[in-house]
């Protein structure tokens, strides 16, 4: 893998959200993804920086489930926020978004956790957002609380291009903090558990489809478990999928 075949791979899937965010919306209307006045487009998800991530000593993917609550920016890459949120900008949207206790918390731990699992230093808050790929079950702004109904919309919708991504990437590992995880499982046909750590009320979860790990964990704003609790039951199973990092 080298950053100039991903970036140009990355573009390609941009464009087929784009293609295929078009038809949805001409066949269900865009009520279907969101009631947001703001909603406006898709949703382009994956790396922030491509060489970051390609040089990475591990190539971590997280895959949520729906892009959520984030501030609409203009930027080529609307993930772009996610690291400002983090960040010392203070403009209007920034503050608004980190009002949101839940999706903030989110945020932290995510990039937390990414920066303890790939060992990088503190200091810079968007470090580890751009070493890392995230993308989403599905690529348009959705609810907090999602009915399973729509979530086999959302596989029904996206599954393809979310398979295109995971061989594009090419990731170590996958992360899925969340309720979504038994889709993400079947589409990447996962089926073989090879363990578990819990530490209060947190729990996460290996399993693996023979050539990838993939680890299940609860959603980081779920306030049922402490955020210490949750970093910790991760990092554990990110040690048993990669016992000699």
């Amino acid at each position: 893998m080298n950053s100039s075949d991903l970036n140009k791979k990355q573009k390609t899937v941009w464009r087929a959200i784009d293609c295929r965010f078009s038809e949805l919306v001409k066949e269900h209307g865009s009520i279907v993804y969101c009631r947001k006045k703001w909603l406006n487009g898709s949703v382009y998800d994956g790396c922030l920086d491509v060489a970051r991530y390609v040089k990475a000593p591990i190539h971590i993917m997280w895959i949520l489930k729906e892009h959520n609550d984030q501030p609409p920016r203009d930027d080529d890459g609307h993930w772009v926020a996610f690291a400002d949120c983090l960040g010392a900008a203070d403009d209007e949207a920034v503050i608004q978004f980190r009002r949101n206790v839940s999706s903030y918390r989110s945020l932290r731990l995510i990039e937390r956790a990414s920066r303890d699992l790939l060992n990088l230093p503190e200091g810079d808050p968007t470090m580890a957002f751009k070493s890392v790929a995230i993308v989403n079950l599905g690529k348009c702004p959705g609810d907090n609380k999602t009915p399973d109904s729509r979530l086999d919309d959302l596989v029904e919708w996206w599954g393809d291009i979310l398979k295109r991504q995971v061989s594009d990437y090419k990731p170590d590992v996958v992360i899925v903090p969340g309720s979504h995880f038994s889709r993400v499982a079947r589409l990447l046909a996962c089926d073989q558990k090879k363990g578990d750590f819990r530490k209060g009320r947190a729990r996460a979860e290996l399993y693996t489809n023979a050539s990838l790990p993939i680890i299940c964990i609860q959603h980081p704003s779920w306030y049922g478990c402490k955020e210490d609790d949750w970093t910790w039951v991760l990092s554990k199973v990110f040690t048993k999928a990669f016992p000699h990092v």
